[in-house]
Formats: structure tokens, sequence, C-alpha cells
């Protein structure tokens, strides 16, 4: 996870607690892109958005966020 690979990887990270996943994000460059899997309305989908910056944030999908031509 040192370098960007255009290719179907997809890393799955599991953490203890989500304050672990906001210091693992931002103690990084920014990523190209975020993927919630939870209630888009919970308190870490919240957290994750207003803690941490991407080039996008998509909650409980990955493959619109690659049909986007956006």
């Amino acid at each position: 996870m040192t370098d960007e690979i255009f290719g179907p990887i997809l890393p799955v990270m599991t953490y203890k607690n989500f304050n672990e996943v906001i210091k693992f994000v931002n103690a990084r460059p920014k990523p190209l892109a975020s993927y919630y899997m939870g209630n888009k309305n919970s308190a870490n989908c919240e957290r994750l958005i207003k803690e941490t910056s991407s080039g996008a944030i998509v909650t409980n999908d990955v493959m619109m966020h690659l049909a986007s031509h956006y």
C-alpha cells in the first residue's frame, strides 16, 4: 500500500475502533478514494467525511464510483 495501483485490488483493513481509522487515513498522503461500508447516517460515516480528506468518499458501494465519469 505504498504505491498507487491501477488494477483490480481493493485492500480491506480492519480496526478495533474508529479512532484508529481516522489516524490511519490522516497519517498518510491524501487517498484518491475512501469507501465506507455501513450506515451512511452513522456517526462514524460523518466522522470519516468531516475528519479526513480524499478525492472521493463512497458509501456502501465500490462499482458506482468506477462507473462515474466525474
